[in-house]
């Protein structure tokens, strides 16, 4: 099965929302409509801050999945790059060699938006989803992601 990507637009911000919603409920993390719908449309409407592609079996049909490049620059790489921030398949859809396809398109993407490095993190108990990523490379880059909250309203939902 081959699929469709589209550049995701604000035409497209209804049905993303449902992803991140179905996306986040899987390891339950918090989901705030209003507030993911906010931060959803600002994204979509400010191309400097990363890249969206809408996943689908075919042009007309409906999405079942996305993915999502966050853009930064980093002076240790050498320029600009991006976290693969989220990367959501319909379970349905799983198992079928589309995360392998999906990957593969990401670094092509990645190497035409002239990123010098793709950071990506990984749940500690997906097994499949490192599996794949340590089969096109990434690496345990042997540092420790650590995050600090500034805006209360986060901490708040934590």
């Amino acid at each position: 099965m081959n699929v469709h990507y589209e550049i995701a637009t604000p035409a497209h911000l209804s049905a993303l929302l449902d992803l991140q919603e179905a996306f986040y409920a899987i390891d339950h993390y918090p989901f705030n409509h209003p507030k993911a719908e906010g931060v959803m449309r600002h994204f979509l409407q400010t191309p400097a801050l990363g890249i969206i592609w809408v996943i689908k079996p075919a042009p007309e049909a409906e999405a079942i999945g996305y993915l999502a490049f966050t853009f930064c620059y980093s002076f240790e790489f050498g320029g600009k790059i991006a976290f693969l921030d989220e990367f959501y398949l319909k379970e349905n859809f799983r198992g079928r060699g589309l995360g392998t396809q999906i990957l593969s398109y990401a670094l092509e993407q990645a190497k035409a938006l002239g990123l010098q490095v793709l950071h990506l993190e990984a749940e500690r108990h997906n097994q499949a989803g490192k599996a794949l990523y340590h089969k096109f490379g990434f690496r345990d880059h042997d540092r420790h992601l650590m995050t600090k909250v500034i805006n209360s309203e986060q901490e708040k939902e934590k």
